[in-house]
């Protein structure tokens, strides 16, 4: 049996966890160097510490830089009944928000997201996760965040490819304000967002994904945008990645609930170690 991925997360969109396949005939014995990299240099690895950046380029030469700060938790343990494991997976994101409207620049704290997952099922060739995540009203301006409690509960479904190739997945995810001041919008939305991961490499990976949010608050309107992320590993466990986007339809918005152009993200991330 293979111990290939062992406590991993889904590191670029959703927090999903993936184990090595025990299904495939066992190839032949890698070299050490040649191991560790099939072993640690993979983009679904648990994330230690990230930094992304997010630059949005909106309508009437405004614009929004967002940096995050990223940290992941995984706890896993086998499953005696069904067979692979189930567990825990936490995320926290830290932003700081630089927010540019009518000629004026604003730079501070964003909305603090806390996310915690179960994962009752999790076997060599699919996973699923169930959970909610948890936004804050933290931004140190108005225009900086949404001004509400917003609470985002999601379930995604992820099948993974033989000889650890990447997986695709669909997520739903929830988004509802439940408290906040009366002078900011609701927000009661959607995701939906389908997203294929494939490795080509050791060391490369390309994303697929395309996101749709339907609002409920604005006569169940529909939005969309796509991206295409490509990452690289520096070292089995330093990694960075780009990925433009683009929205599309009828009504588009580059940012969540902010109609724009398109958007740019740059992601460097430290993955955990295996124990």
């Amino acid at each position: 049996m293979l111990d290939g991925l062992r406590a991993t997360t889904i590191a670029l969109g959703l927090l999903l966890a993936a184990v090595p396949t025990c299904a495939q005939p066992i190839p032949p014995p890698a070299k050490p160097a040649e191991e560790e990299l099939q072993n640690d240099s993979d983009p679904t690895k648990s994330v230690f510490l990230s930094v992304r950046n997010e630059y949005f380029n909106l309508s009437d030469d405004a614009w929004i830089n967002v940096l995050v700060i990223r940290s992941d938790r995984v706890l896993l343990r086998k499953h005696r009944r069904l067979g692979g494991k189930l567990g825990i997976l936490t995320r926290f994101d830290l932003p700081v928000v630089t927010a540019h409207f009518d000629g004026t620049t604003q730079t501070g704290l964003g909305d603090l997201y806390a996310q915690a997952l179960y994962v009752p099922w999790l076997t060599p060739g699919f996973a699923l996760a169930m959970g909610s995540g948890m936004a804050f009203p933290t931004a140190t301006a108005r225009s900086l965040g949404m001004g509400k409690w917003r609470v985002a509960p999601l379930v995604a479904p992820v099948w993974f490819f033989p000889e650890r190739k990447g997986y695709f997945l669909v997520r739903l995810h929830q988004f509802v304000s439940f408290a906040g001041p009366s002078d900011r919008r609701d927000t009661n939305y959607l995701l939906t967002a389908p997203t294929l991961l494939y490795r080509f490499h050791p060391r490369w990976w390309i994303v697929l994904d395309t996101e749709m949010k339907t609002d409920w608050e604005q006569d169940n309107h529909a939005s969309f945008r796509s991206g295409l992320q490509i990452g690289y590993f520096v070292t089995p466990l330093f990694a960075i990645a780009i990925k433009p986007e683009v929205p599309w339809g009828g009504h588009r918005e580059a940012a969540p609930s902010i109609p724009g152009n398109w958007a740019l993200k740059l992601t460097i991330t430290r993955h955990r170690r295996r124990n």
